[in-house]
């Protein structure tokens, strides 16, 4: 880690301090609308989190943009000043691009208060927006004269029509005849009857294998994969202590995970995550957005509480893959 680059994160950290006390923002009102932890944002806001191994650059661009919706600051410059502090250039171009208030030069950009609920509903008013579909217009009762419908049809002479028409008839019946005759040899030669002889021989009846019943590991492995977007972040709470890999520009974090301790996961768009847990795994934010996984088993998509918590709980999944095995 360059001092160059600690030295420009310092320096945007105290810009990010200064933009959300101008602005009349607290750490709590960070805290709610980001949801980040408060040790996260006082990092934030003391060494710009760059110098931390733990968040990677696609970490830290999802946790300045949320952060830069929160104090009332445009993402762009704020992403624009992250990148000059990883490449240790920062020298205070985002405090020169805001006024008093964190805003632009042409004044406030603070989004008002319905955009950043519908940012945060994601796709739920989508459906409201779209236009109704257009009724496809009905085909004219009236034909075309000009149509094939309207002209008139010559009929040929149909005296030598009948004939041939009856012959064909003989021909496709004696056809379904013969076809018949073979279809019934066969049949009789599966069930053990002796055409020739007359004798009958009895198949043995053998009985189906038994369905084992499911069984699950004392340790459970639960994967969390992002197939709609990039989940940005997901909220994860395990009951036993882990440690999970985490790649970042430089190296391979070793991230530690403490049980029942909720922590936000940054997953990319068609990426896995797998952890392990003994009895329950909860899941909270973005659950529409992922699919999650125990032992390689996707788990129904309707597990979620009207807290918007998915919980997964051994016995649950133990008598939903029963109820699996039963189906015929």
């Amino acid at each position: 880690m360059s001092d160059a680059r600690i030295t420009a994160g310092r320096k945007l950290a105290a810009d990010l301090n200064a933009i959300r006390t101008e602005n009349g923002v607290s750490v709590k009102d960070v805290m709610d609308a980001t949801r980040l932890a408060e040790n996260i944002v006082e990092e934030l806001e003391q060494t710009g989190l760059v110098s931390n191994p733990m968040f990677n650059r696609v970490y830290l661009r999802s946790i300045f943009r949320s952060y830069a919706r929160a104090v009332g600051l445009e993402e762009d410059r704020a992403l624009s000043a992250l990148e000059e502090a990883l490449g240790g250039t920062y020298a205070g171009s985002l405090r020169l691009h805001t006024g008093k208030k964190g805003g632009s030069e042409q004044g406030d950009d603070t989004p008002p208060p319905e955009e950043v609920l519908d940012h945060e509903a994601g796709e739920d008013n989508v459906a409201a927006a779209r236009p109704a579909a257009t009724p496809t217009s009905k085909p004219s009762a009236h034909p075309d004269p000009a149509s094939p419908a309207s002209r008139v049809v010559l009929l040929p002479n149909l005296r030598g029509m009948w004939a041939a028409g009856i012959a064909a008839l003989v021909l496709l019946a004696l056809v379904a005849l013969a076809l018949m005759w073979v279809f019934s040899k066969s049949d009789l030669a599966e069930t053990g009857i002796d055409t020739e002889s007359g004798s009958i021989d009895m198949p043995q009846q053998i009985d189906p294998p038994a369905t084992p019943e499911p069984t699950l590991p004392d340790t459970l492995r639960i994967g969390v994969t992002a197939t709609v977007e990039p989940l940005d972040p997901i909220r994860v709470t395990l009951d036993m202590r882990q440690e999970i890999l985490i790649p970042s520009a430089v190296d391979t974090v070793v991230l530690p995970i403490e049980p029942l301790v909720r922590f936000p996961l940054w997953v990319e768009m068609d990426s896995t995550v797998v952890f392990q847990f003994l009895q329950m795994a909860q899941f909270e934010r973005e659950v529409d957005h992922a699919t999650i996984t125990v032992e390689g088993h996707v788990l129904p998509p309707d597990w979620v509480d009207e807290q918007g918590v998915y919980t997964v709980h051994r016995d649950s999944v133990l008598a939903w893959l029963m109820r699996l095995s039963d189906v015929p």
